[in-house]
C-alpha cells in the first residue's frame, strides 16, 4: 500500500469516526509528535529559546516549591480518591 492509499484510507476512517473518537485520535497524534520531539534535539542549544525558557521556569518553580512533582501529585491523587 502506497502513501496515497494510506492517506485516503486514513481520511475515510476519520470521516466515519464520532466527534469524541476524532478528538482522542488527534490528541494521540499530537502526543506522539511531542514525544518524538525529545529525540529531535541533540543539545540544549538546539532547543528553541522559548522552550528553553519554559523548561528553566518549570525547573525553577519546582525548586521553589511552586509546583509539585509527579510523584507527589500521584500520591495525593491516590489518597484523595482512595486508589490503590
Amino acid at each position: 500500500m502506497g502513501t496515497a492509499e494510506l492517506k485516503n484510507a486514513l481520511i475515510e476512517k476519520i470521516k466515519s469516526m464520532k466527534k469524541r473518537e476524532v478528538a482522542f485520535f488527534y490528541g494521540r497524534i499530537i502526543e506522539d509528535e511531542n514525544f518524538a520531539d525529545k529525540d529531535f534535539y541533540q543539545k540544549w542549544d538546539d532547543i528553541p529559546e522559548a522552550d528553553r525558557k519554559n523548561i528553566d521556569k518549570g525547573i525553577n518553580d519546582l525548586e521553589q516549591g511552586k509546583k509539585r512533582t509527579f510523584d507527589s501529585f500521584t500520591s495525593s491523587f491516590k489518597k484523595k480518591y482512595q486508589v490503590k
